[in-house]
């Protein structure tokens, strides 16, 4: 469940101007699968939002534009493959490498929160010094279920060094923040896809080379 990208690379032929989808072992959506919301949020707004349930999430982050709809002049692969999906697909929107490496991804921070339970607090707190929450799994948007009690910060630092009365068959979580920049919220992304994308390139120009998709749930 949730929301998903789909995603196609295109390259533009210098002498045609004709943009070709370029597909590996057949798929047409193979550069990035996954599920980061802080990336949907920088590509195209979606699940942009402060809050989660009941938790403020933190910032919301500055895309780098709002969707512009599939592009004018799409590949013949990247045509049907949107009208197969548009009845499902939303927000779509395409950017070139130019676009993408042209965004100030290092220098632009959010404010983050989540939920960090009994066992893994000490790791928060050692990730947090290392600038490495972002990519932190055991931080979680939302919590459910019964016996659990959400403590202060200091209220846990207090349970886990036995300075605080401990109920039975409870499950202790507390909220954490922490300050990440987009580099480092979207690592996943850029780690893969840019390095990907500059390979396609190789030489005919960053804004030759793009990106074009949509989300849908």
């Amino acid at each position: 469940m949730g929301t998903y990208a789909s995603i196609l690379v295109e390259k533009r032929d210098s002498k045609t101007q004709a943009w070709t989808t370029i597909e590996k072992d057949r798929k047409r959506d193979w550069i990035y699968w996954g599920q980061n919301y802080s990336v949907f949020a920088v590509l195209a707004n979606v699940r942009n939002q402060h809050s989660f349930f009941s938790l403020n999430r933190g910032d919301i982050f500055e895309p780098i534009c709002q969707p512009k709809g599939m592009p004018k002049d799409p590949s013949e692969v990247l045509r049907r493959h949107w009208e197969e999906y548009r009845e499902v697909g939303y927000s779509s929107s395409y950017l070139t490498l130019k676009e993408l490496k042209a965004f100030d991804w290092k220098s632009k921070q959010v404010m983050r929160c989540g939920y960090v339970g009994e066992e893994n607090y000490l790791k928060f707190v050692d990730d947090k010094k290392k600038g490495k929450c972002s990519e932190a799994s055991y931080i979680v948007g939302g919590i459910g279920g019964a016996n659990i009690i959400v403590l202060s910060n200091q209220e846990m630092e207090n349970l886990i060094k036995g300075e605080r009365p401990r109920e039975k068959e409870e499950s202790y979580y507390t909220i954490v923040t922490w300050k990440a920049s987009y580099e480092q919220e979207c690592a996943d992304f850029l780690r893969s896809v840019i390095p990907t994308l500059e390979k396609i390139e190789n030489g005919v120009g960053s804004d030759n080379v793009r990106i074009a998709f949509f989300f849908f749930d």
